[in-house]
């Protein structure tokens, strides 16, 4: 199975996206790729031994794009407040993924809610309206209360995203 570990958020509402065919909402914290089904089970362990914390909020700021905002390939939301939470919740688990023998990507984590990819022409001018309009943007703002460990199936029409589990984090404190 493609498996990756994500907390879901609700999508920001932009109102030039709202025509479009909307990209998962979840931001991710580890991204597995192929992991064999014999495996699943301590997969499932090893996220779970990594959740650990609170519930905490995040805030959406600005719209900017991965390699460059000058040569954008992947579109994103930023996130602000909240920031350091979501670092510390990938790193934890992460630091479970390799104790249990699981390669992830090894990319480092950088919090963003992918909004598109640049396929061609129009998609470079949809970006550049929006890196343009939204560059410092205030987009609201999203409760962290679980993280999912999901499977990714391709499809012609995009990736299809299946729960494998679920972990709660702790109440937030007052």
């Amino acid at each position: 199975m493609r498996a990756f570990v994500s907390v879901d958020v609700p999508r920001p509402t932009i109102p030039e996206l709202i025509a479009t065919a909307a990209a998962p909402s979840h931001l991710t914290l580890a991204f597995l790729g192929e992991v064999a089904d014999a495996r699943a089970g301590d997969l499932e362990a090893a996220v779970g031994r990594g959740v650990a914390g609170p519930a905490f909020t995040i805030s959406f700021r600005g719209i900017d794009a991965f390699p460059t905002a000058r040569s954008p390939r992947v579109v994103f939301v930023g996130v602000r407040d909240g920031r350091e939470a979501l670092e510390a919740l990938a790193g934890r688990v992460r630091s479970a993924l390799t104790t249990e023998g699981f390669p992830f990507d090894p990319k480092p984590f950088v919090p963003h809610l992918t909004l598109f990819r640049v396929r061609g022409p129009r998609d470079e001018e949809r970006a550049r309206r929006l890196l343009d309009r939204f560059a410092d943007a205030d987009l609201g703002s999203a409760p962290i209360a679980s993280v999912e460990l999901k499977s990714s199936e391709l499809r012609r029409t995009g990736a299809a995203h299946h729960v494998l589990a679920s972990y709660p984090l702790a109440p937030a404190s007052p």
